[in-house]
């Protein structure tokens, strides 16, 4: 979390409102220490803080969300999935390929993944036109991971396997629709 926050610290300058803050003298100077050798202000450490902090519990809404984020950071042995999409040529990403056995696994993530998206819109209520929330950012962040995913199929020829398993996520949406219309009904 310290370093997703050290990133966005050393980016950014947004328009900001007061806020009041009482800590303990320590922990102020400790904190003030960090920040000056991370080469940071305070207030944008601590704004990038509570951002980072924001889109982690958005992402713990769905529980198996943190999991499958876990689980393809474990299978690509990086913790740099969130990729902006498209990807350029010169990004490792972009020739990315997995074992077979790694493979499959990915295609699991992804169909739960994917799954796990649709639950975090329908839990947290977003949708197009909504005012800007650090919600966008947890689902910009589940999005980027199921576009590298996406990318690893494409670098390792595999559209049939792939398409396969878009094809089991859509009769598994189409089936809650159906379910959710008779509930209605």
């Amino acid at each position: 979390m310290y370093k997703q926050a050290l990133q966005k610290a050393q980016g950014a300058e947004n328009k900001k409102v007061g806020f009041n803050l009482q800590i303990p003298n320590l922990l102020k100077a400790e904190f003030e220490h960090q920040c000056k050798k991370d080469d940071v202000t305070v207030t944008s450490m601590i704004i990038s803080l509570m951002e980072v902090s924001l889109v982690e519990s958005y992402l713990s809404s769905v529980p198996k969300v943190q999991e499958l984020l876990s689980d393809l950071k474990y299978i690509l042995n990086s913790e740099d999935i969130f990729l902006p999409n498209p990807i350029s040529d010169s990004n490792p990403m972009f020739s990315k390929t997995v074992s077979e056995d790694d493979f499959e696994k990915l295609m699991k993530i992804y169909l739960e993944l994917s799954l796990a998206i649709n639950e975090f819109k329908e839990t947290n209520h977003v949708y197009i036109g909504m005012d800007f929330s650090y919600k966008f950012d947890a689902l910009n962040l589940m999005d980027s991971a199921t576009a590298c995913i996406r990318r690893i199929a494409r670098n390792m020829d595999k559209k049939d396997e792939f398409n396969a398993v878009q094809g089991k996520y859509n009769d598994i949406v189409l089936e809650k629709f159906n379910l959710n219309m008779k509930d209605e009904k």
